[in-house]
């Protein structure tokens, strides 16, 4: 065999080494160029939802087609399982079983929806667009389409689509959601991206949501400066639940729902919200409004219950607070008669989530309605830590200060008047406090001077700012 001169082997080199570089520079292969589906929307959203009455289930049999543009997905966890889709003449909620949708359809991508086979139903009269599960024989429920089906019945279209949300106003949501409980498919708004140009959180100084494990979704109060209301209700699951909410005023954009005859907001991301200008003047700042809405007579009050998440500490004993329903009146009850054993100390806590109070006030005041019964010597105090880490069961290693609120006491025998009490929290402006119901007594199981088993009542409660 013939061996290669040094000569070739190095022109051999060369070669191989130049052919390696220009392969290098080799650029790769461009994306294909986006194609449109092959498909046409035949009927636009308001038309589709007309089919669908309060309270029932309608299964579409025909080829219709939606189309509109994604305004929320689940990215931020405020939705979970849906997106909202809307078109020129209105939105709608689609059910979709999986998260982690924002992948697949996220905010701008235009859809195409085969409603051939879905379903129309409401929450609350929202309405709704996908499955239904009958596994309940005479009793179906909405569910979300299955995501091995997606494909079968969603088109993805284009992205980077933008919407231009509605400006309204907070009456004009309120009028919608009144409609709605009526009739859904007469409100044109639902599940559509709306902005309020002026509006401010009621209460100030909280977080969006409930940051606990509980994880509870939690309603704030948005208003104008008309005093108008409208609810912006955030999941505890949102990546921004524990964000404290801005206490300004300015515009906010967000998908509107109604739930019943209330008008609600969801937000997408906290970006969405722009309150950094001035408060409304003259109007009260609310920094704590608890009014008990779901509170369950003589039973312990629970996360969930109450307009904002409370911690329900028996630091010593066995006594805690438990909910005081009577017709209208809700309020949060303490007493330690009947517990055991007699004689031990009873020591509980009725403790405020954080609340921030701004430093630009003239005064702050707490104001809650409280009942005296069948006193012994009892106490009920209120008091003020900076302190708290908001989750400790032994909260009086915490520094708290008395608040001078005078709680009515001496009503031996029965209940006495409900007192509207009031006390000045102006000291503690520009701070973040914890608010707190100190119960201190001794069990017994009955009235008598051996016990301390006086009984208390008191809500709602509030704080706010001038």
């Amino acid at each position: 065999m013939r061996k290669i001169s040094k000569s070739s082997f190095i022109v051999l080199m060369v070669a191989a080494i130049v052919a390696t570089v220009l392969s290098c520079n080799k650029k790769f292969d461009n994306p294909p160029a986006y194609v449109a589906p092959n498909i046409t929307a035949n009927t636009t959203i308001r038309a589709l939802k007309a089919m669908h009455r309060a309270g029932g289930y309608e299964q579409i049999t025909t080829d219709i087609v939606i189309s509109g543009i994604v305004v929320a997905d689940d990215k931020s966890g405020n939705l979970y399982k849906q997106v909202c889709l809307q078109d020129s003449t209105g939105g709608i909620t689609l059910s979709l079983n999986s998260s982690g949708l924002y992948g697949q359809y996220p905010v701008g991508r235009q859809l195409f929806v085969k409603c051939n086979g879905l379903w129309l139903s409401d929450y609350g009269k929202l309405i709704q667009l996908g499955a239904i599960d009958k596994s309940v024989p005479n009793n179906p429920a909405a569910t979300g389409i299955p995501s091995a089906l997606f494909d079968n019945y969603i088109i993805k279209g284009s992205l980077g689509n933008t919407v231009t949300p509605r400006t309204v106003t907070i009456s004009q949501l309120n009028i919608a959601a009144a409609a709605a409980n009526a009739n859904p498919s007469s409100d044109t708004l639902q599940s559509t991206l709306i902005k309020i140009a002026n509006a401010q959180f009621q209460t100030v100084g909280l977080t969006y949501s409930d940051t606990s494990a509980n994880k509870s979704a939690v309603s704030r109060t948005i208003m104008d400066c008309g005093s108008n209301t409208t609810v912006l209700y955030t999941s505890g699951y949102a990546n921004f639940a524990g964000a404290t909410i801005p206490s300004g005023n300015g515009p906010v954009v967000a998908v509107y729902v109604p739930y019943r005859t209330t008008s609600e907001l969801l937000l997408r991301d906290t970006t969405d919200i722009q309150f950094t200008g001035a408060r409304c003047t003259g109007v009260a700042t609310s920094f704590l409004s608890e009014t008990f809405p779901s509170i369950v007579n003589k039973a312990n009050i629970v996360s969930g219950q109450t307009s904002n998440v409370w911690q329900n500490v028996t630091e010593a004993g066995t006594t805690s607070f438990v909910g005081y329903v009577s017709g209208s009146t809700k309020m949060a009850s303490i007493s330690s008669f009947a517990s055991a054993p007699a004689g031990a100390t009873q020591t509980s806590w009725f403790i405020s989530p954080a609340i921030n109070l701004a430093s630009n006030l003239t005064t702050v005041t707490l104001s809650f309605t409280c009942i005296d019964g069948y006193d012994n010597g009892a106490t009920l105090k209120v008091l003020v830590s900076t302190n708290y880490n908001g989750t400790s069961t032994t909260p009086s290693t915490a520094t708290w200060t008395t608040v001078p609120a005078a709680i009515p006491t001496g009503q031996t025998t029965g209940y006495s008047p409900a007192v509207q009490v009031t006390a000045d929290l102006s000291s503690f402006k520009g701070q973040k406090i914890y608010l707190a119901f100190r119960y201190d007594g001794l069990a017994g199981g009955s009235v008598s001077s051996n016990n301390k088993t006086t009984t208390y009542e008191f809500g709602p409660i509030s704080i706010s700012g001038f």
